[in-house]
């Protein structure tokens, strides 16, 4: 049973707003969101991004127990107590014969540790090691304001053809409006683009287009919820403006997606969802691309990404 949006998600828009009224940004677009990523929920403050690949901090060593704790065991002559001696639980395995398979202290099982680190975590990790931090993403959204990340990308365009986009747009309410009507279904659609505009900064066609996209990536890959790694593979994978804002920053961008894409693979529950993704992620891909470019009325970066995505 999908379970819809996970808490981590919700703060993570949460702060993608913060982020904007606090740069004094007239409305919060996808950079504003990659921003809020990629600090993840664990590190409010950018400048702990460096604990998240970091080992325990180094400190002095410790000091010896004093002679005759229980922590500096048996005196120097004497024998180990009973309860430490060979077969006993807190000795562990012993020569004498292996533990049974399952039990705590048998071997681990074969394959890569897992990470249990919280996904919004790992997401932030995953951006900082590619260089995607969170000083250099503010840095491309100064850049991009007031207009944002979409709009540079429109400005790059227009600008060898001598178009002011700002003066042509007259301000920027005009980027976040429709250029024709909501479809049908799914219903509440308009009613939810006007709860977006009253926000404060209004929430930006693009930002909405992106939620959306991940929301259907996550459904499309058969998740239980929809998580802070589904924005980001929506984003890094289809929003131009994030593109920008990556190439202004030095970021790989097609080393970032893949490295999300093996962090984040498909689950693979049981088999019969693997040959449903397979079957049905061409129907998917299509009209989440279209979807998302009704939406913005821009052209994704790269559709090719997304089966790879979906299917795993």
């Amino acid at each position: 049973m999908f379970r819809g949006d996970h808490p981590d998600l919700t703060r993570t828009i949460g702060r993608a707003l913060k982020l904007a009224l606090d740069l004094g940004h007239p409305r919060t677009g996808s950079e504003h969101l990659l921003a809020a990523l990629s600090t993840g929920h664990l590190t409010p403050n950018p400048q702990a991004l460096d604990s998240l690949t970091a080992g325990p901090p180094a400190g002095p060593p410790a000091a010896d127990p004093p002679a005759g704790s229980p922590a500096a065991g048996p005196p120097a002559g004497s024998s180990a107590p009973d309860s430490l001696t060979a077969g006993s639980p807190a000795a562990g395995p012993t020569s004498a014969g292996p533990t049974a398979a399952g039990s705590p202290a048998a071997d681990p099982p074969a394959g890569p540790p897992l990470d249990l680190r919280p996904a919004a975590v790992l997401v932030a990790a995953v951006l900082a090691r590619h260089g995607a931090t969170p000083a250099a993403i503010r840095d491309a959204a100064h850049l991009a304001a007031p207009l944002g990340a979409g709009g540079a990308v429109d400005q790059a365009v227009l600008a060898p053809l001598g178009v002011d986009l700002d003066r042509l747009l007259g301000g920027t309410p005009a980027l976040d409006r429709r250029a024709g009507r909501e479809p049908l279904l799914p219903f509440g659609a308009a009613k939810a683009r006007r709860r977006c505009a009253r926000l404060t900064p209004p929430l930006g066609l693009d930002a909405q287009a992106a939620y959306e996209a991940s929301l259907r990536l996550a459904l499309a890959r058969r998740e239980r919820e929809h998580r802070p790694e589904h924005l980001a593979l929506a984003l890094i994978a289809l929003d131009p403006g994030v593109a920008w804002v990556l190439k202004t920053a030095g970021v790989d961008r097609e080393a970032l997606l893949a490295d999300l894409a093996a962090t984040f693979p498909p689950p693979r529950r049981n088999p019969l969802l693997t040959l449903d993704r397979g079957i049905g992620h061409r129907v998917r891909h299509r009209d989440l691309v279209r979807r998302y470019e009704r939406t913005t009325g821009r052209a994704v970066t790269s559709t090719d990404a997304l089966p790879a995505l979906i299917r795993g």
